[in-house]
C-alpha cells in the first residue's frame, strides 16, 4: 500500500459535458444511491448506505476511476477479502467488465490513502488530449470501469451494507 499520491484534477469548465455523458452511460445500469456530474467530477455514492464513493477525475492525460472511504474498517473488510479468497482486485475488474461485454478489460489499480486520510482504490484510464473526452468510445471505456467497480466491489468486505447479526 502506498503513503500518499496527490490526485492531479482538470478544473476547466469544458470537462462537465464529459462527466455528464459519463452519467448518462451508466444511468441504465448503475445501482448508486446518487450520481452527481460537476465540473471537476463525477460522484457517485455507493448503494445500501456504505460510507464510500465512487469518483471519475480527470488529470491531463488519465481519467481516474476510484472508490474511496475515510472509513478505515471498511477498506481493512475490503483488503481482508481479497486476502482470504486470494483474488486479485484486477481480476475481479476483469470478470465484471467482461460480462459488462466491455471491449477493454485489462487495468491495473492502485490503493492508497491519500493526504485528505481517505483509503483509495483507483484505476486510471489514458487518453491522449483533451478533445479524446468527447469520443464515444472513451466514455463507454469509462462507464464500463465505473460500473465495474460497483460491481466487483458491493461483493467485497462489508459494501453490501448488511449488518452483522
Amino acid at each position: 500500500m502506498r503513503d500518499t499520491i496527490e490526485m492531479s484534477i482538470m478544473t476547466t469548465t469544458a470537462n462537465k459535458p464529459f462527466f455528464e455523458a459519463l452519467a448518462a452511460a451508466i444511468a441504465p445500469n448503475s445501482e448508486f444511491a446518487s450520481v452527481i456530474p460537476t465540473e471537476t467530477a463525477l460522484t457517485c455514492a455507493a448503494p445500501n448506505d456504505v460510507p464510500a464513493i465512487y469518483e471519475v477525475t480527470l488529470d491531463a492525460n488519465n481519467i481516474y476511476i476510484a472508490l474511496h472511504t475515510p472509513d478505515r474498517w471498511l477498506s481493512e473488510s475490503v483488503e481482508a477479502d481479497l486476502m482470504h479468497t486470494g483474488d486479485k482486485l484486477e481480476e475481479l475488474l476483469e470478470d465484471e467488465l467482461v460480462e459488462l461485454n466491455a471491449s477493454h478489460t485489462k487495468y491495473t489499480f492502485q490503493h492508497y490513502r491519500d493526504d485528505h486520510l481517505r483509503y483509495i482504490f483507483r484505476t486510471p484510464i489514458s487518453f491522449e488530449a483533451e478533445s479524446d473526452l468527447t469520443s464515444a468510445v472513451l466514455i463507454k471505456q469509462a462507464a464500463d470501469l465505473l460500473l465495474a467497480y460497483q460491481l466487483a466491489f458491493v461483493e467485497l468486505g462489508d459494501m453490501a451494507g448488511e449488518d452483522e447479526d
